[in-house]
């Protein structure tokens, strides 16, 4: 898996412990998350074991899941053949 930076991962793989690392929805969604040093901030106290609450995740500059969902395409081919468990 490519990462923006070492903080990128580092954020990514603690944070990742949280959720079901066979979900690749969530782990696209995270890793989406973590990319962004101010999307992370707003993001952060609203990831919950197993849950990440995208309803309250508050941005300055549009829609967070219509950002989410545009990125999601960006990085599908990364995380298709990304196995989260190892």
């Amino acid at each position: 898996m490519k990462f923006k930076n070492k903080n990128h991962q580092a954020i990514f793989s603690c944070e990742s412990q949280k959720l079901n690392r066979n979900d690749n929805v969530k782990m696209s969604v995270l890793y989406l998350l973590t990319a962004d040093v101010r999307l992370w901030n707003a993001a952060k106290p609203h990831i919950r074991k197993g849950y990440i609450d995208l309803d309250n995740i508050s941005v300055k500059k549009g829609n967070l899941k219509s950002y989410i969902g545009s990125m999601a395409v960006t990085v599908h081919a990364n995380l298709s053949n990304t196995n989260f468990s190892h």
